[in-house]
């Protein structure tokens, strides 16, 4: 190296990856007909768009229910069952008032979940 002279270029240091990769456009222009295609058969299913469709689809991913907001699991659970359990603890701790009235509801639905569970069978529970 002669002093005053510029120094000879690095060399360039090129990832094996980059130099692997398919750099030509007709990936891409698939790519974008892929997605165009997704657009347009989406148009096709949306799922249910009625309420009656709405409201029979609500409970199809429903597993057991211990979570569920709902409180009667259609098709199996039976609502007068819960009806009765309220109407007794009614009876027995005769509530006055809203709050008191709320609480009795909440020692229903407690005795109903504890009851719940064993119904399932082991098979539901674990998701068999």
């Amino acid at each position: 190296m002669v002093v005053g002279e510029p120094p000879p270029p690095a060399p360039e240091i090129r990832s094996p990856a980059i130099e692997d990769a398919d750099t030509s456009p007709a990936p891409r222009r698939n790519l974008v007909r892929q997605i165009e295609a997704n657009r347009k058969n989406a148009l096709h299913s949306t799922g249910p768009t009625t309420p009656e469709g709405k409201q029979a689809s609500r409970l199809n991913a429903l597993r057991h229910g211990l979570r569920s907001k709902e409180v009667i699991i259609p098709g199996q659970e039976n609502p007068a069952e819960l009806e009765a359990i309220l109407r007794e603890l009614c009876e027995d701790w005769k509530p006055e008032g809203h709050t008191e009235l709320l609480l009795v509801e909440q020692i229903g639905l407690a005795d109903r979940h504890n009851q719940t569970p064993p119904r399932l069978g082991f098979g539901k529970f674990h998701g068999e």
